[in-house]
């Protein structure tokens, strides 16, 4: 999924933090400050935001090499 979310350009913010906390939470779920996971998954979401181009580029070609596209899940 996080691939997926990545190549489509499509909240690529979300992808990476399902990337690097391992977990997703709804937007709704996000906003629960009590949550010390969803404070570090919100804070890594927005960090996409201020990330250089280059990183964003890199960070991108990593997820892809990392992760299977969902067809060739499908396929196995």
């Amino acid at each position: 999924m996080v691939r997926q979310v990545a190549e489509t350009c499509n909240k690529r913010e979300v992808a990476r933090a399902m990337d690097k906390t391992k977990q997703l939470y709804t937007e709704t779920e996000s906003k629960d400050f009590d949550d010390p996971g969803a404070d570090r998954w919100r804070k890594t979401r927005n960090e996409f935001f201020s990330m250089s181009l280059k990183d964003k580029l890199q960070w991108k070609r990593r997820v892809e090499s990392r992760y299977p596209r969902l067809d060739r899940l499908a396929e196995s």
